[in-house]
């Protein structure tokens, strides 16, 4: 029987929406913000005649016709606890009321440290001038913030000097609360690995198999595929369990581990949403795909059907896309080698919406991680746009180094 999927994004999960359609048998209807007090028409594009999606404005008029509502990303899940309280019935896909963990990093070693797991150093400095103060004394620390990633990712500071610019431009950004403002300073973790379980919850458990993956500068992803995670990562996960559950949590969890041993290891940040590149792979690898986000939001068991026992997916940019739109342009046969990211079509021509630089991903299966690097070499040949950048692709095989150090402290990839 076909069905009715409603779908809130914020625009990078288009190819992920649209496969919901299973090829036209389900409805998917479409929805991105564009409530400013200036609305922009690039807001709302995004989707507007990609494959089968529906565009909507006004979700609300969908919410009791839906067999299901989506939240793939972290923000916004506030309305998705709600809705799963006017309609508890209803299959639901999303953080809940687990967003805060992605949100607030505090909270989430306050509950690391709650659980039981390990929890690096770190001082929370409220305001720039006393973080300015802090890291002219303190060298090799690392910065984040809470939320508002679009103003201030995530950094690393050597020394004063190497990021004192950076600061006097936050400054500015935060304007007259820059002094009211919290920072989270962390001391380094002294290992190489960072590691992280990428998978699925629906309310109890957590869905099999598995991935365990490794991102490489934010982009390059390679996982195996497994029904049994390696023990530092199934630690975390089995910790966490019942909160989650208490939460209401139901869709797509992903931790990121800096591991030192198969002891020591630390739960650094959480991914409370379909995690980025990488997800767009997932309707690629997994073939029930839309049954799948169905019977999580119902909070019902489900297998995943995936055939490769690794899979990769790989970035790719424009410059161009920061401003204009940009023609994407993709060889037939190449359709599940490539996948599209914030993208309108029309007819059959396909545009990366302006505002963000990766323009398309480049995913691949395999039985080992040689195959998947090929595969994604091999997928670039079929995606062409203006300013389309394919020369960081020489360097993925440095992913097989960091592979081999991870098995060094019990993350077994095979």
């Amino acid at each position: 029987m076909s069905k009715t999927f409603l779908v809130h994004d914020k625009g990078l999960y288009v190819h992920q929406s649209e496969a919901l359609s299973d090829d036209g048998k389900n409805k998917v209807l479409y929805h991105t913000p564009y409530e400013t007090k200036d609305p922009h028409y690039r807001d709302f594009v995004i989707g507007k005649g990609f494959g089968h999606l529906k565009k909507v404005l006004y979700p609300e008029d969908y919410y009791e016709k839906a067999d299901c509502i989506i939240f793939w990303d972290v923000s916004g899940n506030s309305l998705c606890n709600f809705l799963r309280k006017v309609y508890p019935k209803k299959s639901i896909w999303g953080s809940g009321l687990g967003e805060r963990l992605e949100n607030d990093r505090v909270l989430l070693k306050e509950w690391c440290a709650a659980l039981g797991l390990d929890v690096n150093p770190y001082i929370v400095i409220k305001g720039v001038d006393k973080l300015k103060e802090h890291l002219k004394s303190n060298k090799d620390k690392y910065v984040k913030i809470n939320i508002f990633r679009g103003d201030m990712e995530s950094f690393h500071s050597p020394d004063y000097e190497s990021i004192e610019s950076v600061l006097d431009e936050l400054a500015v950004t935060l304007g007259s609360d820059k002094n009211e403002y919290d920072f989270i300073v962390e001391d380094k973790i002294d290992t190489d690995v960072e590691v992280g379980a990428d998978v699925i919850f629906n309310g109890t458990d957590f869905l099999s198999p598995m991935f365990c993956g490794y991102e490489l500068h934010k982009n390059l992803y390679v996982a195996h595929v497994t029904e049994n995670l390696p023990k530092p990562l199934k630690e975390t996960l089995d910790a966490f369990t019942p909160l989650l559950t208490k939460m209401g949590y139901r869709g797509a969890f992903s931790t990121e581990e800096k591991v030192v041993s198969a002891k020591e290891h630390y739960f650094i940040d959480a991914c409370m949403r379909l995690p980025n590149p990488l997800s767009a792979l997932y309707p690629v690898a997994i073939k029930n795909w839309a049954d799948v986000v169905y019977q999580t939001g119902l909070g019902n068991d489900v297998d995943l059907e995936i055939k490769h026992k690794y899979v990769g997916a790989f970035g790719l940019t424009s410059l161009a896309a920061k401003d204009s739109y940009v023609k994407v342009n993709i060889k037939k046969g190449y359709e599940d080698k490539v996948r599209y990211q914030m993208v309108t079509g029309r007819g059959d021509k396909n545009y990366a919406v302006p505002g963000w630089e990766v323009v398309a991903i480049l995913v691949a299966g395999g039985n080992s991680v040689d195959e998947v690097l090929d595969g994604l070499r091999e997928a670039a040949n079929g995606v062409d746009a203006h300013f389309l950048d394919k020369d960081p692709l020489e360097g993925i095989n440095m992913i097989k180094s960091v592979i081999a150090k991870g098995e060094k402290v019990g993350i077994t990839f095979k």
